[in-house]
C-alpha cells in the first residue's frame, strides 16, 4: 500500500511543484520525497510516535523555493493528507 504522504505529494507533482527525488535527506533514507523511519532527535515527531500517534508529518520546504510555491505546496500538501487520511478511516 503507497503511504498517505507518498500519494499526497503526487498532488504537487501534478501542481507542477518540485519534489525532492534523492535517495537520501539529511543522511536519512528518503523514497520518494519521504522519510519513513526518521532517527530518534528529540523532535516533536519522535515525542508524538512515543505518546502512540500512528502516524506523523513534518514538512521541509526549502527556503529557496519561491516563497508562493513554499505556501501554495504546504497548504496543498496537509489538505490532502487531510483527505487521504479521512478515506482510509
Amino acid at each position: 500500500m503507497v503511504s498517505i504522504a507518498e500519494e499526497s505529494l503526487q498532488t504537487l507533482a501534478n501542481a507542477s511543484l518540485p519534489i525532492l527525488k534523492d535517495a537520501t535527506v539529511y543522511r536519512e533514507p528518503c523514497c520518494k520525497g519521504v522519510i519513513t523511519r526518521p532517527e530518534k532527535d528529540g523532535s516533536m515527531d519522535q515525542s508524538m510516535f512515543e505518546r502512540g500517534a500512528i502516524y506523523s508529518l513534518c514538512l521541509e520546504i526549502p527556503l529557496k523555493a519561491p516563497e508562493d510555491q513554499q505556501i501554495i505546496g504546504g497548504l496543498m500538501l496537509l489538505n490532502q493528507v487531510l483527505e487521504k487520511f479521512k478515506e482510509r478511516k
